[in-house]
């Protein structure tokens, strides 16, 4: 069955360029109807974690199974609920940034190890947990897919269901479910097998250690047709087989459960297609086939050179293919590899296809790549990641990934930072020589250029919140706890002042009532600001309080680890240990610039370096910066005040806005806090906290221009 036309096809290859993922969203629900007999069908989203296919299978119904953190992330960001269900995290191990988000998240985990259940446990009694069980048989079409028995690394060994219900009852946690999953490809002789093994698991544990049950898994790998002569699998039978080993299940544990399914390749394998454009034909002697090669490699469809995996192939040209002879062919790729070639048996054995006599310039399909196409793409020979496209069902195609720039990669390479001579000049004119040598020795102490470095880099993308006065020409991005919520308050009196001094009595007291001024003039980036009214930016104003940075983060530390202290798992669960709190948040901070965390807590939120907001990497050269501290709070506003006035602030307006905040106490206010002394004694006697402080904020020091801590 043919999913798309040819002349689809090449007019999507026309606009968007090869080679390119094009995948039918009809053909996904359809899928998704097929299994629509299982309590719940739960995704295995590494076979096309594309968010857009993602957001389908919610609106469809469908769960979601994450097997990383970015997995994780991405579920979280189309909205599956965790609390709901929705999404479970699968994995045989736990890293600590993973756990950190499951915790965080609530997140329900599928332990597939003792190790990483007793990790669970140990880290957050009471977890809501599934445990996957190998069988000690398994089943897949190769031994790569085979995912059961002594030779698999996944899952818990059957034997050893004893030391999981020790560890289930040490630590308080619920074992809702019990997953089983033996490889790819359904034999149905394997499948009464895999239920009976279900089976003996229920009956050989105490239906105490069951008591918190609520479902059992049928795994994936669910048959998906890659050849003409292959047959369709029963989903009927497949599913009836279940569906009477979970009522023997529920007799067992006398009460009710669900029965999901976890499908990757069954919902998306021949809902999509890898079109790519001939570029050369190879020719060789008689007793040989000769080659085509296309615009597309391994590092785009990995599966045959992987797997020795078939796919059907098509030609489509410009004129009708009908009247050209047949020939035989080997397809390969232009990679600088011997292994480029999707015409091959597993072990590397390069077989032949039969296709319509082959030209340049004419498109070349490869057939049912949904799954684990895209998803396990790679920049081997540094080529960038192909387009991706969703067909809806009215035939629009909207593309859902760009193609990757050679650019995007050299990008990742770069260092974020390299300090610039015109930047530590200008830290030298404003602070003297002296700070000036104690800065550069500092970064040579903590980061040799090379191999080592310690500092936490700048300019990571983080939050940027932009606030607009359009009249005045005034842009404002605010930081946690540099003033933000009176800044947010202040740009909002300016950005309509008759309304606001018709509604709002006091600036900071109703700051609240006034905040984000109902949505009319705050972006969540400078991008989005400047396409308010293009251009518009460069002739504003931009401006960005920035604090000193030990400052800063103090005032944090006294709002958010001692004032909110009756949070959940406040500051890392440091009791009030400032020591505590830097060490870890150091760590969190590194994490986040390494790409191993992509959750951010409230304390990343409030002690992340200025210079990871407001889009610093693209826009500091854009901004007015306002040193803040508050010893000179005074003189910050007076300051801004002269500026805003300036740019035709009228002269009560900024009055009144400079004696309501010199008279009033802003929101979070911290700097006459009774324990604010206590915790600068402390950094003051300790180099070693001033030190983590340096790691941390080094670069915030030498782009806001503030004097280093000594260490």
């Amino acid at each position: 069955m043919e999913i798309f036309s040819s002349s689809q096809l090449v007019e999507i290859a026309h606009q968007f360029g090869t080679p390119i993922w094009v995948y039918s969203a009809e053909q996904i629900r359809k899928n998704i109807r097929e299994l629509k007999c299982f309590d719940t069908i739960r995704y295995a989203q590494k076979a096309a974690s594309n968010l857009n296919i993602l957001r389908l299978m919610k609106d469809e119904g469908v769960m979601v199974d994450s097997v990383s953190l970015g997995e994780l992330a991405r579920s979280l960001r189309v909205g599956f609920d965790p609390k709901a269900e929705e999404v479970i995290f699968t994995a045989d191990l736990i890293d600590f940034s993973t756990l950190e988000t499951v915790i965080e998240k609530g997140i329900t985990v599928n332990a597939g190890s003792l190790d990483m259940l007793r990790r669970i446990g140990e880290h957050s009694p009471g977890h809501r947990v599934w445990v996957r069980i190998n069988p000690g048989f398994g089943h897949g079409h190769c031994n790569k897919t085979n995912t059961g028995g002594p030779q698999s690394k996944h899952g818990i060994w059957h034997t050893d269901l004893p030391e999981v219900i020790e560890i289930v009852e040490k630590y308080e946690l619920k074992l809702i479910g019990i997953h089983m999953h033996i490889g790819s490809g359904v034999d149905y002789e394997h499948l009464t097998q895999v239920c009976k093994s279900m089976m003996n698991v229920i009956e050989s544990v105490d239906v105490g250690g069951l008591r918190n049950l609520e479902a059992i898994s049928a795994g994936g790998g669910l048959t998906v047709p890659y050849e003409k002569d292959e047959p369709e699998m029963d989903i009927q039978q497949y599913f009836s087989q279940w569906d009477e080993m979970k009522k023997l299940v529920e007799k067992v544990l006398n009460k009710k459960i669900q029965l999901e399914v976890e499908p990757g390749r069954f919902l998306v394998a021949n809902a999509g297609v890898l079109v790519t454009q001939v570029h050369s034909i190879q020719h060789r002697p008689k007793d040989a086939a000769d080659f085509i090669l296309v615009d597309a490699g391994f590092n785009d469809l990995m599966r045959p050179s992987m797997y020795g995996s078939y796919h059907g192939m098509s030609v489509i040209s410009q004129n009708d293919t009908k009247d050209r002879p047949i020939h035989e062919y080997a397809v390969a790729g232009p990679l600088c590899e011997s292994g480029d070639v999707f015409t091959q048996h597993e072990g590397g054995i390069v077989t032949t296809r039969h296709l319509p006599q082959a030209q340049v310039g004419d498109f070349l399909v490869i057939h049912t790549t949904g799954a684990y196409g895209a998803s396990m793409s790679s920049n081997y020979n540094s080529r960038p990641l192909a387009a991706e496209v969703l067909v809806e069902s009215d035939g629009t195609a909207r593309l859902i990934r760009k193609r990757q720039r050679i650019e995007d990669l050299i990008n990742l390479e770069q260092k974020t930072l390299k300090i610039e001579d015109d930047l530590f000049n200008r830290y030298q004119y404003k602070l003297g020589d002296d700070e000036y040598r104690r800065a550069l020795w500092a970064r040579e102490q903590l980061c040799d250029g090379k191999d080592r470095c310690s500092l936490v880099p700048p300019f990571i993308e983080y939050e940027s919140r932009q606030m607009i006065a359009p009249k005045f020409g005034i842009s404002s991005c605010v930081i946690y706890k540099n003033f933000s919520t009176v800044m947010t308050s202040i740009i909002c009196y300016i950005y309509d002042i008759f309304e606001y001094e018709t509604h709002v009595s006091k600036l900071i007291a109703d700051t609240y009532v006034v905040r984000f001024c109902k949505g009319k003039n705050e972006y969540t980036s400078f991008r989005a600001f400047k396409n308010m009214k293009p251009g518009i930016h460069q002739s504003w104003t931009n401006f960005v309080l920035v604090r000193e940075p030990t400052e800063r983060f103090l005032s944090g530390f006294i709002n958010k680890c001692i004032g909110d202290a009756n949070r959940e798992n406040p500051c890392y669960n440091c009791d009030k240990n400032i020591t505590c709190v830097l060490e870890r948040q150091y760590e969190s901070l590194q994490q986040i610039a390494q790409g191993k965390k992509f959750w951010h807590t409230v304390e990343d939120s409030h002690f992340a370096p200025q210079s990871w907001h407001c889009e610093m990497r693209n826009n500091y050269q854009n901004y007015t910066f306002i040193q803040y501290n508050s010893a000179n709070t005074e003189e910050m506003i007076n300051g801004l005040m002269n500026r805003f006035e300036e740019l035709d602030v009228p002269l009560n307006v900024t009055a009144n806005i400079a004696n309501q905040v010199l008279s009033g106490r802003t929101f979070h206010a911290t700097y006459k806090s009774k324990h604010r002394k206590r915790y600068e004694d402390e950094i003051r006697s300790s180099p070693y906290l001033r030190k983590l402080l340096t790691q941390m904020f080094f670069y915030d020091y030498i782009l806001f221009q503030f004097p280093l801590p000594s260490f």
